[in-house]
């Protein structure tokens, strides 16, 4: 009895039950050529084409496709047509184009099929999928290429949707697009100091900026003696320790900055500690009466000094 290979049922003989039993060649290898033929029309073939359109064309006629001058039997991918049920591949002729022979029946269409285009301005290099889910009735169904390899391939239908995970801890370095997507997700939730990356904070930094209110001036709890500019331009108080220590940190200089070495202090000088030694330090108040340290506060053209007692 022949056997049937279980993939194909394609017919062979069994040299167990046929012996020397005769068989019709000619049947038996049309029959299996005729089952080889229609099981390779339904998988998805991969296909050469010269040109692809990347508009709407008149299908008919040697034309220009994606500056490629077509020629008598180029193979084109038409994939731009207005009425989708005219795309596919077809061979180019100077009379109506007619499709390919490897794509003009609904048997020889599936999704997957692959298109490499040789030549054009735009598609040279790429590579195109048939993208259609399920049964494809030819000249019904508008057939949709999408583009999978070559230049600019790398678009959103091809890369798919991706999750990031703002958990990632920034680092320096390359990585994956979908890792440093989360990395800077992670870095925007550590600047917002929300629960996640996609929340808004309350406020921006540009509003924080535009609406920040000018620092409060330290309560004074000293006795101060009444100011004495010097040469017009500084004002001298005598303040306790409290104060200088409550003004040294509005002005951002901690609770112990340096101090620096004498100097001759005015307008321009900057805001810090200096140290002031009776009679040597100019613009010393004249109520010092020992050696310490200045707080001097630059403010517009009019600075304040703070004098602490060593």
């Amino acid at each position: 009895m022949s056997l049937f290979t279980t993939i194909w049922n394609l017919l062979k003989k069994n040299p167990a039950t046929d012996g020397n039993e005769m068989f019709n060649i000619q049947t038996m290898l049309n029959d299996n050529w005729d089952k080889i033929d229609s099981a390779l029309g339904m998988k998805a073939v991969n296909a050469d084409v010269r040109a692809a359109t990347i508009a709407n064309i008149t299908l008919s006629g040697l034309q220009t496709v994606d500056g490629v001058a077509l020629a008598e039997g180029d193979r084109v991918l038409v994939k731009n047509q207005a009425t989708g049920n005219e795309n596919g591949i077809y061979v180019a002729s100077s009379n109506a184009w007619t499709r390919s022979a490897d794509a003009d029946t609904s048997a020889k269409l599936a999704a997957g099929i692959f298109v490499q285009v040789k030549e054009g301005s735009a598609n040279a290099g790429t590579g195109w999928v048939l993208s259609n889910p399920g049964a494809i009735t030819l000249g019904t169904t508008a057939l949709t290429f999408v583009q999978k390899t070559g230049t600019g391939s790398a678009t959103d239908a091809v890369i798919g949707t991706r999750a990031i995970d703002d958990t990632v801890a920034a680092a320096s370095g390359s990585d994956t697009p979908t890792r440093l997507w989360s990395k800077l997700a992670y870095m925007i939730k550590a600047i917002t100091g929300k629960s996640n990356w996609y929340t808004p904070p309350a406020t921006t930094i540009e509003a924080l900026n535009a609406n920040k209110a000018p620092l409060a001036s330290p309560a004074f709890t000293g006795t101060p003696t009444a100011p004495t500019p010097a040469s017009g331009t500084n004002t001298n108080q005598i303040a306790t320790a409290a104060f200088v220590n409550a003004a040294m940190a509005l002005y951002g200089l901690g609770s112990e900055p340096p101090i620096l070495a004498d100097a001759n202090l005015d307008s321009a000088s900057p805001t810090s500690f200096y140290r002031c030694r009776v009679g040597t330090t100019v613009n010393t108040p004249s109520q010092v009466t020992a050696d310490g340290s200045l707080l001097h506060i630059a403010r517009d053209s009019r600075p304040s000094q703070l004098f602490r007692a060593c």
